[in-house]
Protein backbone atom coordinates (compact mmCIF):
# COMPACT_ATOMS: atom_id res chain seq x y z
CA UNK A 1 0.00 0.00 0.00
CA UNK A 2 3.16 2.25 0.06
CA UNK A 3 2.94 4.81 -2.23
CA UNK A 4 5.86 6.45 -4.74
CA UNK A 5 7.85 8.85 -2.43
CA UNK A 6 7.88 11.33 -5.04
CA UNK A 7 4.25 11.13 -5.61
CA UNK A 8 3.67 11.76 -1.72
CA UNK A 9 6.10 14.82 -2.37
CA UNK A 10 4.49 16.43 -4.76
CA UNK A 11 1.30 15.49 -3.01
CA UNK A 12 2.32 17.58 0.14
CA UNK A 13 4.08 20.72 -1.88
CA UNK A 14 0.56 21.04 -3.28
CA UNK A 15 -0.93 21.17 0.10
CA UNK A 16 1.55 23.67 1.07
CA UNK A 17 1.09 26.24 -1.60
CA UNK A 18 -2.43 25.89 -1.57
CA UNK A 19 -2.52 26.83 1.87
CA UNK A 20 0.12 29.35 2.39
CA UNK A 21 1.70 30.25 5.50
CA UNK A 22 2.34 27.80 8.83
CA UNK A 23 -1.15 26.87 8.19
CA UNK A 24 0.29 25.23 4.85
CA UNK A 25 2.86 23.65 7.07
CA UNK A 26 0.66 22.79 9.46
CA UNK A 27 -1.57 20.61 6.87
CA UNK A 28 1.58 19.34 5.55
CA UNK A 29 2.61 17.99 9.21
CA UNK A 30 -1.17 16.72 9.11
CA UNK A 31 -1.02 15.10 6.22
CA UNK A 32 2.95 13.48 6.70
CA UNK A 33 1.54 12.33 10.03
CA UNK A 34 -1.89 10.80 8.61
CA UNK A 35 0.36 9.33 5.68
CA UNK A 36 2.65 7.64 8.19
CA UNK A 37 0.29 6.74 10.71
CA UNK A 38 -1.26 4.79 7.26
CA UNK A 39 2.07 3.22 6.30
CA UNK A 40 2.52 2.24 10.02
CA UNK A 41 -1.25 0.88 10.18
CA UNK A 42 -0.16 -1.15 7.11
CA UNK A 43 3.23 -2.69 8.43
CA UNK A 44 1.57 -3.70 11.61
CA UNK A 45 -1.57 -5.48 9.53
CA UNK A 46 1.30 -7.23 7.80
CA UNK A 47 3.29 -7.52 11.13
CA UNK A 48 -0.02 -8.99 12.80
CA UNK A 49 -0.97 -11.63 9.79
CA UNK A 50 3.06 -12.83 10.04
CA UNK A 51 2.41 -13.02 13.94
CA UNK A 52 -0.50 -15.24 13.54
CA UNK A 53 0.92 -17.08 10.72
CA UNK A 54 4.12 -17.67 12.73
CA UNK A 55 1.36 -18.51 15.62
CA UNK A 56 -0.37 -21.17 13.37
CA UNK A 57 3.00 -23.05 12.27
CA UNK A 58 3.81 -23.31 16.06
CA UNK A 59 1.23 -24.10 17.37
CA UNK A 60 0.72 -27.59 14.33
CA UNK A 61 4.60 -28.34 14.85
CA UNK A 62 3.65 -28.14 18.85
CA UNK A 63 0.39 -30.66 18.23
CA UNK A 64 2.60 -32.92 15.78
CA UNK A 65 5.28 -32.68 18.76
CA UNK A 66 2.59 -33.78 21.22
CA UNK A 67 1.61 -36.26 19.31
CA UNK A 68 5.00 -38.13 18.81
CA UNK A 69 5.28 -37.50 23.05
CA UNK A 70 1.96 -39.31 23.44
CA UNK A 71 3.66 -42.49 20.74
CA UNK A 72 6.36 -42.35 22.72
CA UNK A 73 4.85 -42.53 25.86
CA UNK A 74 2.52 -45.55 25.02
CA UNK A 75 5.99 -46.99 23.77
CA UNK A 76 8.06 -46.48 26.67
CA UNK A 77 4.67 -47.92 28.65
CA UNK A 78 4.80 -51.28 26.34
CA UNK A 79 8.58 -51.81 26.62
CA UNK A 80 8.50 -51.40 29.95
CA UNK A 81 5.80 -54.22 30.59
CA UNK A 82 7.40 -56.27 28.47
CA UNK A 83 10.33 -55.83 30.04
CA UNK A 84 8.83 -56.89 33.41
CA UNK A 85 7.57 -59.61 32.12
CA UNK A 86 10.60 -60.99 31.08
CA UNK A 87 12.32 -60.42 34.46
CA UNK A 88 9.48 -62.09 36.12
CA UNK A 89 9.70 -65.48 33.84
CA UNK A 90 13.74 -64.91 34.29
CA UNK A 91 13.14 -65.03 38.12
CA UNK A 92 10.94 -67.90 37.53
CA UNK A 93 13.40 -70.26 36.08
CA UNK A 94 15.80 -69.48 38.04
CA UNK A 95 13.38 -70.58 40.94
CA UNK A 96 12.83 -74.10 38.83
CA UNK A 97 16.67 -74.39 38.16
CA UNK A 98 17.53 -73.43 41.83
CA UNK A 99 14.97 -76.59 42.75
CA UNK A 100 16.33 -78.69 40.42
CA UNK A 101 19.86 -78.40 41.47
CA UNK A 102 19.24 -79.23 44.82
CA UNK A 103 17.22 -81.69 43.91
CA UNK A 104 19.76 -83.07 41.70
CA UNK A 105 22.29 -82.78 44.63
CA UNK A 106 20.00 -84.43 47.28
CA UNK A 107 19.41 -87.51 44.53
CA UNK A 108 23.16 -87.68 44.66
CA UNK A 109 24.11 -87.40 48.74
CA UNK A 110 21.49 -90.25 48.93
CA UNK A 111 23.02 -92.25 46.73
CA UNK A 112 26.64 -91.95 48.37
CA UNK A 113 25.37 -92.24 51.74
CA UNK A 114 23.69 -95.42 50.47
CA UNK A 115 26.91 -96.90 49.04
CA UNK A 116 28.49 -96.41 51.99
CA UNK A 117 26.52 -97.20 54.67
CA UNK A 118 24.14 -99.46 53.58
CA UNK A 119 26.45 -102.68 52.26
CA UNK A 120 25.80 -105.00 48.97
CA UNK A 121 24.26 -108.46 49.67
CA UNK A 122 27.36 -109.55 47.86
CA UNK A 123 29.34 -107.95 50.17
CA UNK A 124 28.07 -110.19 52.89
CA UNK A 125 30.17 -113.14 51.11
CA UNK A 126 33.07 -114.37 53.06
CA UNK A 127 35.57 -113.00 50.44
CA UNK A 128 36.81 -115.67 48.43
CA UNK A 129 40.31 -116.85 49.47
CA UNK A 130 43.17 -116.35 48.13
CA UNK A 131 45.02 -118.77 45.93
CA UNK A 132 48.29 -119.81 47.11
CA UNK A 133 50.65 -120.12 44.89
CA UNK A 134 51.69 -123.60 43.94
CA UNK A 135 54.56 -125.27 46.25
CA UNK A 136 57.98 -125.44 45.50
CA UNK A 137 59.45 -128.65 44.24
CA UNK A 138 62.41 -129.71 46.17
CA UNK A 139 64.77 -129.35 43.49
CA UNK A 140 66.83 -133.30 43.10
CA UNK A 141 70.35 -132.57 43.37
Amino acid sequence: MARDPRTLEKLLEEIRMSAGGSAGREAAKAELDALHAKLLSGDLKQLSADIDNAKKILGERLSGLTGELSELRGAITQAADASSRQTTALVRWTKVYVFATIAIVLVTLAGLIYQIYWPNPRDSRPPAPIAQPPAARPQPR
